[in-house]
């Protein structure tokens, strides 16, 4: 869930701290589950692992193209292979050399974690080209490499992974970025030190700590106490409180979590039925949940998961208008005229927004049987296939709709839908240059969804931070990885 050659350097890290205290403390709202940055596509935890572990090239800041990381440019040699440039002089914090070969071993190490195939799988070789050039080949012509890559492509000490494996890497990692890892009180906190080799410039920021907060409330407070400097994901609620608060500022990003509703449609009941999820999109008034839920910060999808900036994204799309008189009537059709109960899952930090959607589907006379979660908790139901009936959630789009889309093929790790016209469509689309072409895929994918709905297309959420006044050089990134390096207090 994630072009032209981008050959722009990336921004230089800030210059050494003048301030007499270069410790940043980040709120983090659950621990991570480990420290391998392979093993999760959880932004949350790549935002901790990320800052140890780097990628061969990233999205750029406003999430619409990509840029160079530790490779510094590439270009197609045909329809299958491209070529990689990667940067002289870069080294893992433990000395080994990053070069064509270890780059070679990270993406093996890539391609064999099983949270990273679908952004991987389109690749059946690395080779070798010098000691700073690699071509990767796809196995047919594929629009998705780079896509793939700005997910997928964390790298790793060839030696040091070997000896340790992934228990003892994911314990003590090691790799290129700015920050090595110092201790981890798992429940408590990650303390990371600066690394003063760093490729890219020292950074200004000493010492970092991700503050493990369950609470946002507490985070809130914390942050307008002066206890922590950065809070990730402020609440709709309480974005007054920090607006208003002296010393701390709200931080508007990039408008690019794509939310939606889905169902577990391959458990027995009432939502194997087509028609139930058909009434289900007809049920929910998303206008409404923007106004009263989200306080008015967000926009409504229309009638699919991808946004206007996105390669998959269909012109000819409205926003669905809640029509609670057809929901009732295609409930009826499917033989559930009286409704029926249905399990509703969410995380705590989306309470008000689960409420709506409770509210609204018992207007059409199907009843919610609410569990509420810690963030944590309810990400590792979604991806271990545990949900059993309804659920919501946002993820980060990427410049490219086959993200969305292929989670809901019915062998994707966590589909909770079967249908094998949208598993030939999405491989269609995945190997499709042709844009033309390729848009007429999505059109018919699109087409297949209406008649067998697999999600309810809700809203992209506006995001917002909540920083401390005393640090500089905070720039929201489309893919909420927060880039301390180009940090200071």
């Amino acid at each position: 869930m994630i072009g032209v050659v981008m050959v722009l350097a990336p921004t230089a890290c800030g210059s050494n701290s003048t301030g007499t205290d270069s410790t940043l403390v980040i709120a983090q709202t659950s621990d991570v589950r480990s420290l391998y940055a392979s093993s999760s596509t959880v932004q949350s935890e790549i935002n901790v692992s990320g800052q140890i572990t780097e990628k061969l090239i990233a999205l750029a800041p406003d999430g619409k193209s990509f840029v160079p990381a530790l490779a510094e440019k590439w270009e197609p040699v045909d329809a299958e292979t491209t070529r990689f440039t990667l940067r002289t002089g870069v080294t893992f914090s433990n000395g080994e050399p990053f070069d064509a070969e270890a780059a070679k071993f990270g993406l093996g190490v890539m391609r064999d974690a099983a949270s990273y195939k679908p952004y991987t799988s389109m690749i059946s070789d690395v080779r070798v080209v010098d000691p700073q050039t690699i071509d990767i080949v796809t196995k047919n012509p594929s629009p998705l490499l780079l896509a793939g890559l700005a997910v997928g492509s964390f790298q790793y000490p060839p030696v040091y992974f070997a000896e340790q494996g992934v228990d003892g890497f994911a314990e003590a990692p090691i790799g290129t970025g700015p920050y090595l890892l110092d201790k981890r009180t798992k429940g408590v906190s990650i303390t990371m030190k600066r690394n003063d080799s760093y490729w890219n410039g020292k950074p200004a920021i000493q010492s970092l700590e991700f503050r493990i907060i369950p609470e946002p409330a507490s985070q809130i407070s914390a942050l307008r106490n002066g206890e922590v400097d950065i809070v990730q994901d402020v609440p709709i609620s309480a974005r007054s409180q920090v607006k208003d608060a002296s010393g701390v500022e709200l931080v508007p990003s990039p408008a690019t979590r794509i939310n939606y509703m889905f169902f577990n449609s391959r458990a027995d009941g009432p939502l194997q039925e087509s028609k139930v999820r058909q009434a289900l999109q007809y049920a929910i008034n998303v206008p409404d949940i923007i106004k009263g839920a989200l306080g008015g910060y967000g926009q409504p999808l229309k009638g699919q998961l991808a946004v206007d900036w996105m390669s998959g994204y269909d012109s000819d799309r409205t926003i669905a208008a809640p029509d609670i008189a057809k929901a009732k009537a295609l409930l009826a059709e499917a033989g559930y005229p009286e409704g029926f109960t249905v399990p509703l899952e969410y995380a705590a930090t989306s309470k008000e927004i689960g409420q709506a959607i409770a509210t609204q589907l018992a207007n059409v006379g199907i009843e919610t049987t609410q569990s509420v979660m810690e963030p944590g908790t309810f990400v590792e139901r979604i991806v271990t296939n545990k949900m059993t009936g309804l659920t919501f959630w946002g993820f980060l789009a990427q410049p490219d709709a086959d993200d969305i889309y292929r989670g809901f093929q019915s062998d994707y790790r966590f589909s909770y839908y079967n249908n094998p016209n949208i598993d030939s469509l999405v491989n269609a689309e995945r190997s499709t240059l042709d844009p033309d072409a390729r848009a007429d895929v999505f059109t018919q994918m699109l087409g297949t969804f209406d008649a067998d709905p697999a999600f309810v297309p809700l809203y992209q959420s506006d995001e917002a931070y909540g920083v401390s006044s005393s640090v500089t050089g905070f720039v929201p990134q489309a893919d909420l990885k927060i880039n301390v390096a180009g940090l200071s207090k």
